[in-house]
């Protein structure tokens, strides 16, 4: 139960990386526009809760720990991902996933960010995943499929296969439930990933 609740609180406050292009063509500048603005209002709420990842990353954190300015941080945390996922499963019902040459490549990282962070609803992130993965690989992402592939997997009580997911044991990230560990890395190369051990120190250094 201890690990548990550290994993919660990794998936909360784990950060995801932007390699956006600002001066390409989209197809939509406003849907991409807000994708951003959305996106950044994800990461400020997560930034605010830094500290108390970093109390999970140094040991168990239980509810009895966290303090009620702490609590608020989670809640606005959750308040930000209800109206995302909320939002984005209009705009998926609009115009199926969204592809590059619509919102660009920053834009389609973003949406890939509020998805990720939709763990309220997994059936709507099982949505996402099944159109992204029939989308063209021109649209999309190979490293967003991965990521959410392992989300999605865990959420329904299968392993991962990328290893993208992280729990703290010990003070130590570890993959949640990964899958055949020994071949780990000929899969993350497919998906254009670095090597799972290069990952874990990316963890470490706090750059994941």
């Amino acid at each position: 139960m201890p690990n548990r609740s550290v994993s919660r609180l990794s998936y909360c406050f784990g950060h995801c990386e932007d390699r956006g292009v600002d001066d390409e063509p989209v197809g939509d500048v406003q849907l991409r526009d807000e994708l951003l603005r959305r996106r950044d209002t994800d990461q400020r709420a997560r930034r605010a809760g830094e500290p108390l990842f970093e109390k999970a990353v140094d040991g168990v954190v239980r509810s009895a720990d966290i303090s009620p300015e702490e609590q608020d941080v989670l809640n606005h945390v959750g308040e930000v991902d209800r109206a995302n996922t909320r939002w984005l499963h209009d705009i998926v019902q609009r115009y199926g996933w969204p592809a590059r040459s619509l919102v660009g490549e920053d834009g389609i990282a973003a949406a890939w960010l509020l998805v990720q962070h939709a763990d309220r609803d997994p059936a709507f992130q099982r949505e996402c995943l099944d159109l992204m993965r029939a989308s063209p690989d021109e649209e999309t992402s190979p490293a967003h499929i991965a990521y959410l592939t392992d989300r999605v997997l865990l959420a329904e009580g299968d392993s991962q296969i990328y290893g993208t997911q992280m729990t703290v044991i010990n003070g130590e990230y570890q993959p949640r439930n990964l899958r055949d560990p020994e071949t780990v890395n000929q899969r993350r190369e497919a998906a254009g990933l670095n090597t799972i051990g290069e990952y874990l120190q990316q963890m470490r250094n706090g750059r994941p």
